[in-house]
Parts: C-alpha cells; structure tokens; sequence
C-alpha cells in the first residue's frame, strides 16, 4: 500500500471530523458500535462534506446488523473486530481504488460517484 497515506488518528468523533476535515483523507477508518453511536453521527456530517470519502467501520457487533444502522450515516464498508487484522488491510486498499476512481471520475467529469 505504497500510494496509501495515514494523515491522522483521533480518539473521539470531534477529533475525527477535525482530521477528516483538515486532511480530506480518501478513505476514514472508523471504530464504532450500535451502543455509542456519536461517531457514526460524525460519520453523517462527514458524508455530508465528503461525498467522495470511503468509509470503513470496524465494530464488536453483529457485522450484519450493524452494517445496516451504519449505511443510514454513509458508513460503506463494516468490519468485524475478530477479523480486523486480517480483513481490513484488503478492505482499506479496495477503498482506496475505489475513491481514487471515483476521483478519477469526476475529474474527467462524469456522474457523481454514490454517498
């Protein structure tokens, strides 16, 4: 993941907007359950700026469920927490190609990719 860049890490939703915000990052990676739901709504606000961000949830609850909640707050991908290690580095760079193409996209100036 050469062309892959962390540009910052928070521990709370205010710090995440903050980053998201300073750094326009392609892709947020965020930790969340049903039960705290304050990152998902910074996850909303964010969708709202960022139409372009892919973001990816990793959760301690049921993927399935969880995944469905998420999407209402433009969460695109879950994890599970039992298999971070070993699926999130395949999901962190099929979002990164899939915001670089979305970039490409709208550059060339074709449909607005999916919030």
């Amino acid at each position: 993941m050469s062309d892959v860049l962390l540009v910052g890490e928070s521990t709370t939703a205010k710090g995440t907007v903050r980053v998201a915000r300073q750094k326009s990052p392609g892709v947020i990676v965020i930790r969340s359950t049903l039960a705290r739901r304050g990152l998902l709504q910074a996850v909303g606000r964010l969708r709202a700026e960022r139409h372009q961000a892919v973001i990816v949830a990793v959760t301690r609850d049921e993927p399935k469920v969880f995944l469905r909640v998420a999407r209402a707050f433009g969460v695109s991908f879950c994890v599970p927490w039992d298999f971070v290690e070993i699926r999130l580095p395949s999901l962190v760079r099929l979002a990164h190609r899939d915001h670089c193409e979305s970039m490409e996209t709208l550059r060339s100036g074709g449909p607005r990719p999916r919030s």
